[in-house]
């Protein structure tokens, strides 16, 4: 979805504007209705990374690049909170918390049973 392009992208110097306006265009712009948002410090998301196995294109670049994604994704948090459909989760917190926050969203929201 477009908030991972906004994210990503951006952390490639494509500007955001630019990004948005495109996504929008190509969407009929529709915008999500909820965003799960498992937010991880850079240094956490760098070590998960070395047991991911093969390596895609991002998951090659260097810290920098990871920050700069973080910062895009909370920015963009801030627009999203306003409309209620952002959701944050510390996914430093073990796998089992996360999946059943997860899991209260999603039947919060009556989105599963």
């Amino acid at each position: 979805g477009w908030p991972s392009s906004w994210a990503y992208q951006g952390a490639e110097g494509v500007p955001l504007w630019f990004i948005f306006l495109t996504s929008m265009q190509i969407t009929g712009w529709l915008v999500p209705n909820l965003v799960l948002y498992i937010d991880v410090p850079v240094e956490v998301a760098l070590g998960r990374r070395s047991a991911k196995g093969e390596l895609d294109r991002y998951d090659n670049q260097d810290a920098s690049y990871f920050g700069r994604v973080r910062d895009n994704y909370n920015a963009l948090s801030q627009v999203f909170l306003g409309m209620g459909v952002w959701e944050k989760m510390d996914g430093t917190r073990p796998i089992d918390e996360v999946v059943a926050h997860t899991t209260r969203v999603l039947k919060g929201r009556k989105l599963v049973k």
